[in-house]
């Protein structure tokens, strides 16, 4: 089947699907050795878990704005063992943006805004480790400890580029 296959997103490739379309698929895996991979949101029914393994080519992935959408899209980034690669996270019509750290799990998390538990906008984006080192704590006003996050602002820009160093 299809479905079951990887996709690889080579150098100078550009993969562009909607929402919908990886909700279909939903099962195997997305490498990105640098190429582009752009999606686009659309009515898709609840959650698409979306695994994007990175290699040694490193890549971009483009979130395009939505408005309104009911699906939501989670990206489980992860790269090839002993890979370094720049990767672009490309935000687009994203007024500012958010990076979690969760100590306890050595996992980072964009797109969650403190004190929600989805994301601002329609695609959340979950990373080992802490790319950015982020180590300053934001109150939440809940009973929990402080959470180490990290906020961009787009600047008059109309997308957010977040660069995981390589």
């Amino acid at each position: 089947m299809i479905s079951l296959q990887s996709i690889l997103a080579c150098s100078g490739a550009w993969i562009s699907l909607c929402l919908h379309e990886l909700h279909d698929w939903n099962q195997g895996i997305f490498g990105i050795d640098g190429g582009t991979i752009a999606i686009t949101p659309s009515r898709s029914d609840g959650a698409t878990i979306l695994p994007v393994e990175v290699r040694r080519g490193g890549g971009s992935l483009i979130f395009s704005a939505a408005e309104k959408t009911d699906g939501l899209l989670l990206v489980h980034l992860t790269r090839m063992h002993d890979v370094h690669a720049c990767v672009q996270l490309v935000f687009q019509g994203c007024a500012r943006q958010f990076a979690c750290y969760d100590p306890m799990t050595d996992m980072t998390l964009v797109g969650l805004m403190p004190k929600q538990e989805k994301p601002d906008g329609w695609v959340a984006v979950r990373l080992e480790g802490n790319p950015w080192h982020i180590d300053h704590s934001a109150a939440t006003g809940e009973p929990r400890p402080p959470v180490p996050m990290r906020e961009w602002q787009a600047a008059g820009q109309d997308a957010i580029i977040l660069r995981l160093p390589a």
